[in-house]
């Protein structure tokens, strides 16, 4: 009989520990970019049995992030809550969803503040084979993430809330009480056949919202491949083919925040990214800003601590913590998610 192994981490995070936040998912690295100033407030937790891992996150801040699953995991996630301006795909995120993504799908989401998930990352075959079982395996194959929404008077619904529920209590509230072995082979025994008898997934409810969010798309992969570069407005209404009134819109209606901000705040949590997994006697702040196309080293610093609360020094100097593995940086800016 297999054995819980002993790999739990919680944590109950008051700084802006962008590199924790990444690791949730473990197999992959997730890009947390904060949509606000700190305080950046979270608690999220993981633990791991066999190839499956269990993870629970609450944020107290808005916030977008993308992830890409590798081609040999799937995803199933239900949200407890979800906060103001919640979305994935570009499309409204609904306190009671669940959300489903078939290995190698993107993961492209914006947590509006109080937003609060558990989610289990597991390998692909056992939704495949269930999803054959009821002929909606052809449905399934999106590389993006899937909505469903479960009828929670339903058996299943109740089924998946219940086990999703233990997550939160255990990774959140802490309770230890919660047996994660007995949660897992109820898991096993109801969880693949109750989502997959939730497909076809919830339609994309504007053409027009859609639009929107493929200029929103557009310009953050130019972005993301031109960071080190010096980027003005004019370049990303040129990457997104919209006006400059269009763009500033748009911005507003997925992140809440203007196209410049975003850049410079793009730009200051890769900084802090290489900050935080450097060693001080091999780098300098200088030069590592300089690496992120932030010119203006006594800006940078300001703005740096208006976001994170502290001086990029400080972040340069601070131990490195030990967090699980991921297979790939929690922050990529040269993945291209077209």
């Amino acid at each position: 009989m297999n054995a819980m192994i002993s790999n739990e981490w919680r944590r109950d995070m008051s700084d802006p520990d962008l590199h924790a936040l990444g690791s949730l998912l473990r197999v992959c690295g997730m890009a947390v970019t904060p949509l606000t100033p700190a305080p950046m407030r979270a608690v999220f937790g993981s633990d791991e049995h066999d190839d499956n891992v269990f993870s629970s996150a609450r944020y107290d801040f808005p916030l977008r992030t993308r992830f890409r699953l590798p081609e040999d995991r799937f995803l199933i996630a239900y949200v407890h809550a979800a906060g103001e301006g919640s979305w994935v795909g570009g499309e409204k995120l609904e306190t009671g969803m669940v959300l489903v993504g078939m290995p190698g799908s993107r993961g492209e989401l914006r947590f509006g503040e109080g937003t609060s998930w558990s989610l289990l990352v597991s390998s692909g075959q056992h939704l495949r084979r269930e999803l054959s079982r009821l002929g909606h395996y052809a449905e399934s194959t999106s590389r993006r993430l899937q909505r469903l929404i479960p009828d929670e008077e339903s058996e299943a619904g109740e089924r998946l809330r219940s086990a999703f529920e233990c997550m939160r209590l255990r990774f959140i509230d802490q309770r230890r009480d919660i047996n994660l072995k007995a949660m897992l082979e109820n898991l096993k025994s109801h969880l693949f056949g109750d989502v997959a008898s939730l497909f076809p997934g919830v339609p994309d409810t504007s053409r027009t919202r859609h639009s929107h969010y493929l200029v929103l798309r557009r310009v953050e992969n130019f972005i993301a491949a031109n960071l080190r570069h010096e980027i003005r407005l004019r370049d990303l209404c040129d990457a997104g083919s919209a006006s400059e009134r269009n763009l500033r819109y748009i911005f507003d209606e997925f992140l809440g925040i203007s196209p410049n901000h975003y850049l410079s705040t793009l730009r200051l949590c890769e900084a802090r990214r290489h900050l935080s997994e450097a060693q001080p006697e091999h780098n300098t702040v200088r030069a590592i800003a300089l690496e992120c196309g932030l010119w203006d080293l006594s800006r940078f610093a300001e703005s740096y601590r208006q976001l994170f609360g502290e001086l990029p020094s400080e972040t340069l100097k601070v131990c490195k913590t030990s967090l699980p593995e991921t297979r790939t940086p929690y922050l990529s800016p040269s993945i291209q998610y077209t």
